[in-house]
């Protein structure tokens, strides 16, 4: 089963903290870790610092385990919308 967090927003986001991996040509990814059990991974992107900074710990674990570079990274909001996704019917679980 998959649960989906429907839970309300708390802010508009304005930046994105993010942690990547970085190879020896320079190139990166996204680096996810395993937070709740060894077999579901999660991308280390956050919308606040302060989490960006519980995970710390666990990115460097990451780090000192699988050999890698790690940088954490800030991405800024811009006003450019690259595509703005709507529901296309309304969702059958709420009811008006």
């Amino acid at each position: 089963m998959i649960v989906i967090d429907t839970s309300p927003n708390e802010a508009p986001i304005t930046e994105l903290f993010a942690f990547l991996s970085v190879d020896d040509k320079g190139n990166e990814g996204i680096v996810a870790i395993p937070l709740f059990r060894n077999d579901v991974t999660t991308p280390c992107i956050v919308s606040k610092r302060r989490i960006a900074e519980q995970l710390r710990p666990r990115v460097q674990n990451f780090a000192d385990t699988v050999g890698v570079k790690v940088r954490l990274v800030r991405f800024t909001r811009d006003d450019h919308n690259i595509e703005r996704l709507q529901p296309s019917a309304p969702r059958a679980d709420i009811v008006e």
